[in-house]
């Protein structure tokens, strides 16, 4: 009867390990249907992150939606396996993707231990779960796992499968895998790990957060420790190497400046910011977050340390006297095109992201004037050829716009050189109106400037609106000889292989001036720094040129110069466009200009400038093109306001008139402009501001004008006989240059 009943039961216990084991193969093969293919790790490609580094190799920024940096088994720590297979699959090597052995452990613990689970995953089945799963808890995801762990294990070698976990798995703080894990904690390649930082950064993988040292470094240490336990346990270390490596841990540091890390991977933010423009403009954001580009970038880090110190403490100290609060620097290296430094704010915050350098768009005032300078010299014009400071009046519209000198005041007739060198306005304004405006847009844009210029004979005073990083440009062509090399940030961009991309190494040259312009022209800029307005810009023992501006209510102020190695444009003002106290071209910017240029030219060649060629006196004034003239249909002078009747007529400038019509002259012709013309309580709009009188100089600061006139103009011959000079308006300003 008992052997009836014992084969009953075990029977029945037959029966119901056979349907246990029927419901679960079906289980397994269901759930084995549309599992992903693991053979797609043949072609496996992690989202890497993109490395951007300056020009001495240095490391200045990472973009990335996971940070990851792949690295071959190889070139990881032998301590790193030791540590992870102590702490996580201590069996690894002898299972077969599922560690039966520790199923059987797990099960008992959890029916024996209430409220205590013990793991069961080997390394395989977490590669698993990571690469084609979901981490929802449940006993569906543990079948598939399980399957898809003996798959994987079927295809490929255990150093394969230990080299796609280590490559892909998170370690806290946005790092994935043990090579941005090391960079991040350590600030060392994966292959330089010790014993002591492998079990650190293993420890990591139960809870990255709970036992990051970057949030705990208590926690860290003391998670350490237990993985180095482990460790000994299983015989990766002896016991004096524990002890060693014990005694690291326990004397590793995470200072604060560390811990930032986590919410920042941007160093001079200014000018990578920059250079992420550039690089999203070209690749889309799946290749630039996610491909391990490799972008190597033109950046000077030493030059740009002390570029952002010195305009920050520059104008931190004028803020009160000058009421100044923000400023921009660009230094561009001339014979490459490379930007060496870039400055685009006094400080870079969450809160204050904009950079000035190349998103700001201002007034560069009469440091725009090389533009029309250069024109001129293109079109027969020489340094010493003769030009009148005197009255000019001009019809646009209907409305009479007459530009002025500062001083209110006309020198008569000067050599370009002088002109330029005292940032005469009149003068500009004459040689843009006898060139025509189309000439100098044009040339504009071929020398760098990329804002749309509207046909107004105020151009020639910088009423339009460009950048930094665009009067760099310009300049750099007049330094270079007459050559346009477009400046870049980025030298090379390599793939996640090393292969190129894309590669400036050597600049692409665009003609634009004739040499003779751009050294006559770079000899007249001397003049502005050694004896003009820009004298504060000089840098001792170097040869230096350049060109102030300074715009109406001096709202904003410029320098843009060069030496024979390096273009620097800087600019200061208010972020809010309001007017600066009193601060000039020469006075801020300039000083600015001298010692952020200084620190570039520390250790470089002197240098000099190419001599000019200089054309011989007799050269022509102007070039005798045929111009737009109005005369008076009776007499064929030039017109009035009186004259009845007039007619446009296309002739060179050699053969116009030399008189105006007296016959129709009207005493409204000869008066002075009207009252509401000039601003009170200002300078004059469009004008160069004058020095102290007790500065024993004819220099003169620039101002560039806040309206533009109207179009289409006509040319107002000066009255005969030529009124006195204008008086100096009431509020112009009478301080110095500095």
């Amino acid at each position: 009867m008992l052997m009836r009943f014992l084969l009953m039961g075990f029977l029945l216990a037959l029966a119901g390990g056979l349907v246990a084991f029927a419901v679960a193969y079906r289980m397994v093969s269901e759930l084995s249907q549309g599992l992903p293919d693991v053979r797609r790790l043949d072609h496996y490609e992690p989202a890497e992150t993109t490395r951007i580094y300056a020009a001495d190799g240095s490391l200045i920024a990472t973009l990335f939606q996971e940070n990851r940096t792949w690295v071959p088994l190889k070139r990881i720590a032998p301590g790193v396996v030791q540590a992870l297979l102590a702490t996580e699959d201590s069996r690894f090597y002898e299972h077969g993707g599922v560690d039966w052995v520790g199923v059987g452990r797990a099960v008992y613990v959890d029916l024996t231990h209430r409220g205590r689970r013990e793991g069961a995953s080997t390394i395989t089945m977490q590669l698993a779960r990571n690469l084609f799963l979901s981490p929802e808890p449940s006993m569906k995801r543990k079948v598939k796992e399980a399957v898809l762990a003996q798959r994987i294990e079927k295809e490929y070698s255990k150093d394969k499968i230990l080299e796609l976990y280590l490559n892909q798995v998170y370690f806290g703080a946005g790092a994935y895998g043990i090579a941005a894990a090391a960079s991040l904690y350590r600030e060392k390649p994966a292959d330089k790990l010790s014993a002591a930082e492998s079990a650190l950064l293993v420890g990591l993988l139960q809870a990255p957060s709970a036992y990051s040292p970057l949030v705990d470094p208590k926690a860290a240490r003391t998670r350490a420790e237990v993985v180095l336990g482990r460790m000994l346990a299983v015989e990766a270390l002896t016991p004096s190497e524990h002890k060693k490596a014990v005694a690291e841990v326990q004397a590793m540091r995470f200072p604060d400046s560390q811990r930032d890390k986590t919410t920042t991977l941007l160093k001079y933010p200014y000018f990578t910011t920059y250079v992420i423009r550039e690089l999203s403009v070209r690749y889309p954001e799946e290749v630039l977050y996610r491909s391990g580009l490799k972008v190597h970038t033109t950046l000077d880090i030493k030059v740009q340390q002390q570029a952002e110190r010195i305009l920050r403490e520059e104008v931190q100290n004028a803020a009160y006297a000058l009421n100044v609060d923000t400023g921009a620097a660009v230094l561009v290296e001339n014979q490459t095109g490379y930007i060496r430094a870039m400055v685009g704010g006094t400080g870079y915050s969450k809160t204050n992201q904009f950079n000035r350098a190349w998103q700001a768009l201002r007034q560069p005032g009469s440091s725009f004037k090389v533009i029309v300078y250069a024109c001129a010299l293109e079109n027969g014009f020489a340094p010493d050829s003769v030009v009148a400071d005197s009255p000019v009046s001009y019809n646009v519209g209907g409305t009479t716009w007459t530009p002025k000198n500062s001083d209110g005041q006309f020198m008569g007739e000067i050599p370009l050189r002088t002109a330029l060198q005292h940032s005469r306005n009149v003068v500009a304004v004459k040689l843009l109106s006898q060139l025509g405006i189309d000439p100098v847009i044009s040339l504009a844009y071929k020398m760098g400037i990329k804002q749309e210029l509207p046909p107004h004979l105020s151009i020639a005073l910088g009423s339009t609106e460009v950048s930094p990083l665009e009067m760099a440009e310009v300049f750099s062509v007049v330094a270079n000889g007459g050559i346009r090399r477009r400046p870049t940030a980025i030298k090379l961009v390599q793939d996640s292989h090393g292969e190129v991309v894309e590669d400036h190494r050597r600049p692409d040259d665009f003609p634009v001036l004739r040499p003779e312009t751009a050294s006559s022209l770079t000899d007249m800029l001397v003049s502005v720094v050694t004896s003009g307005t820009g004298t504060r810009a000089q840098v001792p023992g170097r040869p230096i040129a350049g060109k102030t501006g300074t715009t109406d209510s001096f709202k904003d102020a410029w320098f843009c110069g060069f030496s024979p190695q390096f273009t620097l444009a800087v600019w200061v003002g208010n972020n809010d466009n309001s007017p600066m106290w009193r601060s000039f071209g020469g006075d801020l910017p300039a000083a600015i200009f001298r010692q952020i240029m200084g620190v570039a030219l520390q250790g470089a060649p002197v240098g000099s400038f190419p001599r000019p060629t200089r054309p011989s006196a007799a050269a022509p004034a102007r070039p005798d093109r045929e111009v737009s003239l109005r005369l008076c249909s009776q007499t064929r002078l030039m017109a009035t306001e009186g004259c009845p009747e007039v007619e446009d007529v296309l002739m060179k400038p050699s053969a116009a008139p030399a008189d105006i019509c007296k016959v129709h002259l009207k005493a409204s012709d000869v008066a002075p402009p009207p009252a509401d013309l000039l601003p009170p309580d200002e300078p004059v709009a469009g004008e160069d501001v004058p020095l102290a009188e007790e500065t024993p100089s004819d220099e003169w600061v620039d101002e560039g004008p806040s309206t533009a006139p109207p179009t289409p103009m006509e040319i107002l011959p000066p009255p005969q006989p030529a009124p006195a000079p204008l008086p100096a308006p009431t509020a112009a300003p009478e301080e110095t240059d500095f």
